[in-house]
């Protein structure tokens, strides 16, 4: 059975091809404004999805997308003020409604990726041991593979064009990246066939391995089932995937860069390799993607690049606060959606900042994702 989002996007892309070429025929034949305005509420995607399927050339996007979201908001606001003048109703109301919706979805759910197992990968630890085969169908303990340094870039399978795209450009910069003595292991969960197949596009020496029934992916939390867009399956793929995670190892296998996007069309570039490989070279403190910082009177209290945003206000998973700096507080507060929250005093330097950080120990289900996570006010500069 395919999932919710397997259909969703098999549906709406073949919407907006549909949809563009009926309406740029009624255009042609009978040319008005409303007509045009719908046009350009499928049109701009189509374009989109037409780019990126055919030239398989763009490997990262915004997470809103603007060059298509501005068109199709433009349309949007034309439409509802078409609408209140009475001048749109019937059928062209009701595909109108359909169109901007599913656009909707598409940018504020299906591009999302689900949330991952947290704390499988783990910075400064190292990588989990995981078993993957090599495109001669040969099996390989990751563990073999240390000693060197290495990136590791987990992708969808060839039926993804932002990952064709990534590669592509990786592998524009494989002689940089190998100068710096690293590696590239490219990991799907895709069938054999078409990871052989994509390993004789590329001259340079990347290592392609397969990911069989996702049991590398399951182990670091990254696994997405039945998300293989709805019918691809005929072409001979498996309906489930892997949510494009990039991890950076040392020499003993430790990890020291993690890329985990929470929006499938927002990928890390590859100077961005070379920078964690640079500044690990040199000593210094290699920064993960979505990091936020918390400072008070001078002190880094928090780090974390797995802060959860709640009503605007970052929560740090605990294990990422400085509990030295905590004292406890017999403050309380309640919140009718989150319940019970209790307060820390955040003692530094000699200086105290009461109530200054809080938490729910036994947040409602509607919060349940910050449990164990503390957040911060009064005064405490919270940066990303």
């Amino acid at each position: 059975m395919p999932s919710l989002r397997s259909l969703f996007i098999t549906i709406y892309s073949s919407m907006v091809f549909v949809g563009s070429v009926l309406f740029a025929l009624k255009m042609w034949q009978n040319p008005d404004k409303i007509t045009l305005m719908i046009l350009f509420t499928a049109l701009p995607m189509a374009i989109f999805l037409a780019t990126i399927l055919i030239g398989k050339s763009i490997p990262r996007t915004s997470a809103l997308l603007w060059p298509v979201t501005l068109p199709i908001v433009i349309a949007a606001i034309g439409l509802i003020n078409e609408y209140q003048n009475q001048n749109l109703h019937g059928e062209a109301l009701i595909i109108s409604v359909i169109f901007i919706l599913c656009y909707l979805l598409y940018i504020f759910w299906y591009s999302n990726m689900p949330s991952r197992i947290k704390n499988r990968l783990q910075i400064g630890k190292k990588l989990p041991c995981f078993t993957v085969k090599t495109a001669n169908e040969n099996k390989i303990n990751s563990d073999e593979i240390e000693h060197k340094k290495a990136i590791w870039i987990f992708y969808r399978g060839n039926w993804c064009p932002l990952c064709m795209a990534q590669i592509k450009e990786v592998a524009q910069q494989y002689q940089q990246l190998s100068a710096m003595g690293a590696t590239i292991n490219l990991v799907s969960p895709q069938p054999v066939k078409f990871t052989q197949e994509l390993s004789k596009k590329f001259s340079v020496p990347f290592n392609f391995y397969i990911d069989e029934a996702n049991q590398a992916a399951s182990l670091l939390g990254i696994a997405m089932p039945k998300s293989l867009p709805f019918g691809m399956e005929i072409l001979g793929y498996n309906t489930d995937s892997v949510l494009p995670t990039v991890i950076i190892t040392n020499e003993e296998g430790k990890v020291i860069w993690v890329h985990q996007t929470d929006n499938y069309r927002v990928r890390p570039e590859p100077d961005v390799f070379l920078d964690v490989f640079q500044k690990h070279e040199r000593g210094e403190r290699v920064e993960q993607p979505n990091e936020v910082s918390a400072y008070w009177n001078g002190e880094l209290i928090a780090r974390s690049s797995e802060t959860v945003v709640v009503e605007g206000n970052y929560y740090f998973p605990r294990k990422d606060v400085k509990e030295q700096f905590l004292e406890t507080s017999a403050t309380t507060s309640v919140c009718p959606w989150k319940g019970l929250a209790h307060y820390h005093h955040i003692h530094v330097n000699q200086e105290i900042n009461k109530d200054a950080a809080w938490y729910y120990p036994t947040p409602s289900p509607l919060a349940n994702k910050i449990k164990d996570h503390i957040a911060f006010w009064k005064g405490v500069k919270v940066e990303s």
